[in-house]
């Protein structure tokens, strides 16, 4: 490592420390060795970081209610699609009272089991 540091030096005429704080063996120099250290993080956590998807029942009794005046008027919009909200549309309101339509929220929550604002 400290011979690859010194050609890096000659070549680019800087000093050796100039560019590196810290320790050289904190650095990674090559996408194998980026990898390597990602592979070892991802064993770590178990490749699974996520929640598990929410219960198909949960899904499927999510409660329903009509936007109000006011949330229209605030110009709140699903946080699935971005798209914003029409006035007295029907939406879905997860325990967080976050707000979504029915066709975006629910194939998130099959994958992701939280709230997608989280």
């Amino acid at each position: 490592m400290c011979r690859f540091l010194q050609l890096i030096s000659a070549l680019t005429g800087t000093p050796m420390d100039a560019g590196l704080v810290g320790n050289p063996n904190d650095y990674v120099f090559s996408q194998g060795a980026l990898d390597n250290i990602i592979t070892q993080l991802m064993e770590q956590t178990g490749g699974r970081t996520a929640p598990p998807p929410a219960p198909e029942d949960v899904i499927d009794n999510l409660p329903k209610r009509t936007l109000s005046e006011q949330e229209f008027k605030d110009q709140v919009d699903c946080a699935v699609c971005k798209d914003e909200f029409n006035q007295a549309e029907s939406v879905i309101e997860l325990p967080c009272q976050h707000l979504f339509h029915d066709d975006c929220i629910k194939p998130w929550l099959k994958v992701n089991g939280t709230c997608p604002v989280w």
